[in-house]
């Protein structure tokens, strides 16, 4: 075997202190050390290994011997440097020390700095960099790059689009920037276009694992599994090296119902032990859709690694991470947010079940939960969240800490688990609730039924979770009931077309905030008889409530839409809520009018009883 060079085992040694756990880098790196003292370049990984671990005392130690003995480029000592005031909280003074006092500095150091905001989520600026890089460079690929991805983490995919095509002009045979323009082709849903470029780039490279994927997953978006199978199977020799590749193939037989097949995947996935986080934790939520509880909850905490639906980057000065122990009368939990509002409602139903007293819980959620939650949990301490611009805690007055989604693997271990879920945890202040029943006694005696049929964002892969209120007629048109529109944007449009067309009347409440005031939506739909949403936080107020409630949801979507058994699906957190599903390839009709019969059927035994 070939001895390996020192220049090769200092650049090992960079790649490890900038990606791998900080701590055991440096133990790695001081053993090394001790062996051979004459790498004294290793004195950059270990500053940079220390600032990661934010000892910044031993990471200038580092700098200063390196500078010191002229160990390593001045420049990129000087990012270290600028990094480390960073994160001592002095950002105006380094910026400008790694601009060296000018306006901007070269292109590296200007992507590091954009960076540096992008990880305290000051996008605006970070962007504002990107786009100075590749005005003064129209051919500098990674700003391209990099901007896109940001542009893509905001969902700003138009701007991204704009963004990319620009750079694929500018620099027509570049993959990475050809790869980030199929990804924007996706999430835009322009499927035809990314399935005609994947197409035409694998005529001339057929081996592209990456454009094999995302055809493949434009096929299946557009309903075209068959098409996209054969494409993994024409393919299958590169699937079985490209674990999200495999993922994907589960996904498909996942969505059509074949969980034995989706499970055998997903073992096959596992066994290729790839370290991706995005795979480890695409093959955790397709475990969950499948009812392997324990396997998918493993996964749960790679959720910020991928920065899944992640809220902030807390960090705390001296709370521990709780770990489920009881606590001393004088000491307190609080748990935090760090999820949508309507993940965190879900995540509350678990809160009666901590071996704590209420009177020793802290909730920091969203300012529009506030006063739902004070009503709801009325011996907690409900508040919004207390942090610096470093998202680092302030006045902590609790000894222990977490946050609100891992709940969840902490009590969830099995299916039969969720059987503890409560059917009612939410209380709506009673008062809100009697002022909007006054309202709704001015409508007939008949049932009351809220729909939400829409996000506020349907473009792109959204749209295929989503209804337009004209298809929901044949349910409106068939059960004998006044509807209450439950959308938190406006619908009035909407609303009159449908009236205009059919004669069918949806009622909205005229001063009703549904986005921001939470506590007054919860009263609103606390007076319903039924609620029929797709996907938005409606689903989680209703299920929080005990509200009988359908979900028009996608077969084999996100785990929260379904405890699968035989195509009957509930909702594991919310057990009076039933998931109306489909297959992509699916008519949504057909949804919806099972879902009326189901309606027709519910009121038909309420009125017998």
């Amino acid at each position: 075997m070939q001895a390996i060079s020192d220049k090769d085992l200092v650049d090992s040694c960079l790649i490890q202190a900038t990606t791998d756990d900080p701590e055991q880098t440096i133990v790695t790196l001081e053993k090394l050390m001790s062996i051979r003292p004459e790498l004294k370049q290793l004195h950059v990984a270990l500053a940079t290994a220390h600032l990661r671990a934010h000892d910044f005392k031993q990471a200038q130690k580092h700098i200063d011997l390196a500078r010191k003995k002229k160990l390593f480029d001045a420049r990129a000592l000087d990012l270290l440097q600028g990094k480390i005031l960073w994160e001592q909280g002095r950002r105006d003074y380094a910026v400008s020390f790694m601009r060296g006092g000018k306006s901007h500095a070269d292109a590296a150091s200007e992507m590091a700095i954009a960076q540096l905001y992008t990880e305290i989520l000051d996008y605006l600026t970070a962007e504002k960099i990107y786009r100075q890089l590749i005005e003064r460079n129209p051919k500098y690929s990674d700003a391209y790059q990099a901007y896109v991805s940001l542009l893509i983490k905001g969902d700003k995919y138009d701007f991204a689009r704009s963004v990319v095509e620009t750079g694929r002009a500018e620099l027509p045979d570049d993959i990475f920037i050809f790869q980030l323009a199929l990804n924007v082709y996706y999430l835009q849903g322009d499927f035809e276009l990314l399935e005609t470029e994947a197409r035409t780039y694998l005529e001339a490279n057929p081996k592209a694992d990456f454009a094999i994927h995302l055809l493949t997953q434009a096929l299946w978006e557009m309903g075209r599994s068959d098409d996209a199978l054969t494409v993994i199977e024409d393919n299958r020799a590169i699937v079985e090296g490209y674990p999200l590749l495999k993922i994907t193939e589960a996904s498909i037989y996942r969505s059509r119902g074949d969980i034995d097949r989706c499970k055998a995947l997903l073992d096959q996935a596992r066994a290729m032990n790839t370290k991706i986080p995005k795979a480890l934790w695409n093959i955790g939520l397709l475990d969950l859709s499948c009812g392997n509880i324990k396997s998918g909850f493993e996964a749960f905490g790679l959720r910020f690694e991928v920065a899944i639906n992640t809220t902030e980057p807390r960090q705390f000065a001296s709370a521990a991470l709780w770990q489920g122990q009881t606590l001393p009368a004088d000491e307190k939990l609080m748990v935090w947010r760090e999820q949508g509002v309507g993940d965190v409602i879900a995540y509350a139903s678990l809160l009666s079940e901590l071996p704590i007293a209420q009177n020793q819980l802290i909730l920091e959620v969203d300012p529009k939960l506030v006063a739902l939650f004070q009503t709801s949990f009325p011996e907690a301490e409900i508040r919004t969240p207390r942090y610096n611009k470093d998202y680092v805690s302030s006045n902590e007055d609790y000894q222990h800490h977490i946050p609100i989604g891992s709940l969840m693997p902490m009590y969830r271990h099995q299916d039969s688990d969720f059987d503890r879920q409560a059917s009612r945890y939410l209380e709506p202040d009673a008062t809100l609730k009697a002022t909007y029943g006054q309202w709704f006694a001015g409508l007939s005696r008949k049932p009351k039924i809220g729909i939400s049929w829409r996000s506020r964002r349907t473009d792109g892969i959204r749209s295929k979770h989503y209804y337009e209120l004209e298809d929901l007629v044949p349910m409106l048109s068939s059960v004998d009931a006044e509807f209450v529109s439950l959308q938190y944007d406006s619908d009035v449009e909407e609303r009159d077309a449908l009236f205009g067309k059919h004669g069918i009347r949806v009622y909205r409440h005229p001063h009703l905030d549904q986005f921001d005031d939470l506590a007054g939506t919860a009263a609103f739909i606390d007076n319903l008889d039924f609620v029929v949403t797709v996907g938005t936080a409606v689903q989680n107020i209703s299920g929080g409530l005990g509200k009988p409630t359908i979900v028009l949801g996608l077969k084999g979507g996100y785990w929260f839409f379904g405890r699968d058994r035989k195509n009957v699906f509930t909702q594991p957190v919310h057990p009076n809520s039933h998931v109306f599903g489909r297959t992509l390839n699916e008519p949504k009709q057909a949804v919806i009018e099972n879902a009326a019969a189901y309606l027709r059927s519910f009121f038909m035994f309420l009125g017998q009883k």
